[in-house]
């Protein structure tokens, strides 16, 4: 009895083991993915919060910004199914494609369909992607969007009138 008890405590063990050298690695990823500073545009404030629910699993919401070429920035905020290892891959790959796509389309609609032709064929069966991209052009006082799946974004005014950045079309 007590060489059985031992087998399963030793089980138990290792299981709980590989879990959090699992969790680790994918919190670790997840850390780098997540940009330490924002960029600064004329007119504009940027800030950001990345609280992950308390003892759940690293998951796949992700965000980023970055300066266009053409003195634009672009804000990218979504979500990929799953949690854990898999599942900052894939968002690894949706933040640094997005950001790759843009230096030569900046229309975000355009983008985002090119970023969905491209990650259709890499991802498993059954995973998928939320995201808002959002491209600010301080000179001209603008927002283009694109929404896709994903609940949209709130721009916040300076005397504190919001407004969500709805999306007519499907997903």
């Amino acid at each position: 009895v007590i060489t059985e008890l031992a087998r399963h405590a030793a089980a138990a063990l290792q299981h709980a083991l590989r879990f959090e050298q699992e969790r680790h690695i994918a919190q670790t990823l997840q850390q780098a993915l997540i940009a330490e500073r924002l960029p600064e545009a004329e007119g504009l404030q940027l800030a950001a919060l990345y609280e992950p629910a308390a003892g759940s699993q690293v998951g796949g919401d992700f965000y980023s910004a970055w300066p266009l070429a053409d003195g634009r920035l672009a804000l990218l905020i979504g979500d990929v199914s799953g949690k854990g290892v898999e599942a900052a891959g894939v968002t690894a790959m949706v933040r640094y494609m997005a950001e790759a796509l843009s230096q030569h389309c900046t229309d975000p609609a355009e983008l985002v369909g090119q970023l969905n032709e491209l990650l259709c064929h890499r991802m498993a069966d059954g995973s998928l992607v939320t995201l808002a991209l959002v491209v600010v052009d301080t000179v001209r006082d603008e927002l283009t969007w694109c929404v896709a799946g994903h609940p949209p974004p709130v721009v916040l005014s300076p005397d504190g009138a919001y407004r969500r950045l709805d999306d007519p079309d499907p997903p």
